[in-house]
């Protein structure tokens, strides 16, 4: 049993009282979103925001998903970036950390200076719209997963743990008459399975929130592209105008329920990989 002293519990208290009221602070607004995506529209203007529904009803979930295809789609896009693009991104990242984690890799030190370059100095905004216009994928999918596909922050954590792998590992796989891509695929993934999951969760949340590259390279004719969080960015710009309808049929239960659904996916996928997430990012960030 461990004795604290006075000052340790009244110290610990302070630290519980503020947490709480810290979380309090983060949570009460979600709480009020939450509550007028299940409150009546004649309610919601009546009274506003409130922490508790009144006239409690699922009618902006069952318009929202009735009504127009539009947010049924753009959430069948956003699983298709984030998906596709965690994938890709990952792997893409995964491949690059294993021959920098070479000592005797020809040119690495230059590349991981090039990529250490580009972790801390970004083109910019207008570079990069013009690189991805020039490079002919406006209104493309493909200009929302090519760009940054080596991500240089995750590609330092997995070249610092492919360090740990025993190099005897890799020299077993080649005197059977394997590759590299043979070691690659065969040793290296499969024993940074828990460690990637933290490059997974990230591109995940990145790609799942998402919503300025989308607004960017895609025009009104291919609106039908863009993901959750692009819809929802524009549907939070409408205003409800004086006759108490929504402009575009998008009363404020039903943006509300919008933000709900963007926010739901990410609570539920979080707390499973937070775990691995940060025993991969201490462990990377310290093993040479």
């Amino acid at each position: 049993m461990i004795v604290r002293s006075r000052g340790q519990k009244i110290f610990n208290g302070v630290n519980i009282a503020i947490l709480t009221l810290f979380g309090l602070f983060c949570l009460i607004p979600f709480l009020m979103i939450f509550s007028a995506s299940l409150t009546g529209e004649g309610e919601f203007l009546a009274h506003g925001y409130a922490l508790f529904p009144r006239g409690f009803t699922f009618d902006a979930y069952v318009r929202l998903f009735a009504d127009d295809i539009t947010i049924v789609r753009a959430i069948g896009n956003s699983l298709f970036y984030t998906v596709a693009g965690t994938l890709l991104h990952t792997f893409v990242t995964a491949l690059s950390a294993y021959p920098l984690s070479k000592k005797n890799f020809v040119g690495g030190g230059i590349f991981m200076r090039l990529i250490l370059f580009a972790m801390l100095f970004s083109g910019g905004l207008i570079p990069t719209y013009i690189l991805v216009v020039n490079m002919g994928l406006k209104n493309n999918w493909l200009a929302l997963l090519l760009p940054g596909m080596l991500a240089p922050w995750t590609c330092f954590l997995i070249r610092n743990f492919y360090y740990s792998i025993p190099q005897s590992l890799e020299e077993a796989v080649k005197i059977d008459g394997g590759n590299n891509w043979v070691v690659f695929t065969r040793i290296y993934l499969p024993l940074s399975m828990s460690f990637l999951s933290t490059a997974v969760l990230t591109n995940a949340v990145a790609f799942w929130n998402a919503w300025s590259g989308p607004i960017l390279y895609f025009d009104n004719a291919h609106r039908y592209m863009l993901p959750l969080t692009a819809v929802l960015q524009q549907l939070l710009q409408e205003n409800i105008s004086s006759s108490g309808s929504a402009i575009g049929g998008y009363t404020e239960p039903m943006k509300m329920a919008t933000v709900v659904i963007s926010v739901v996916p990410i609570l539920i996928v979080f707390p499973i990989i937070q775990k691995y997430m940060i025993n991969g990012m201490m462990y990377g960030a310290v093993k040479e």
